[in-house]
């Protein structure tokens, strides 16, 4: 019976734990992107300014996953449209705040043939 007591409060406190405890870095604060002097500007509540050339644009964001980083941004041209910029973060990157534009060259799915 202890045993069980045991095993019960050990899975209690190993659930209340997993629960808690927040999987993914904050990736807010300001983020220079690799090769470019844009500059991308993190809040806390999901939205992002994105600056460059000396003009800025408001968007939002999302991690897609704990290194990719999704941005949307009203188009320049259509403003009702919408635009999605992917950004790296390298390994190195969380501690340099450093963003790298995100191309798949590392896929290994071939091409999609017409």
């Amino acid at each position: 019976m202890n045993a069980i007591i045991r095993n019960c409060s050990i899975l209690g406190w190993l659930i209340a734990v997993g629960c808690v405890t927040d999987s993914q870095r904050a990736a807010f604060g300001r983020w220079t992107v690799s090769g470019t002097d844009d500059v991308v500007t993190l809040d806390r509540h999901h939205s992002a300014r994105l600056t460059s050339g000396g003009k800025t644009v408001r968007g939002s964001y999302r991690m897609t996953a704990h290194d990719l980083l999704v941005v949307t941004l009203p188009d320049v041209v259509s403003p009702s449209k919408s635009r999605t910029v992917a950004y790296l973060i390298a390994p190195g990157g969380w501690s340099s705040k450093t963003l790298e534009p995100f191309a798949d060259t590392r896929s290994e799915l071939p091409p999609v043939s017409k």
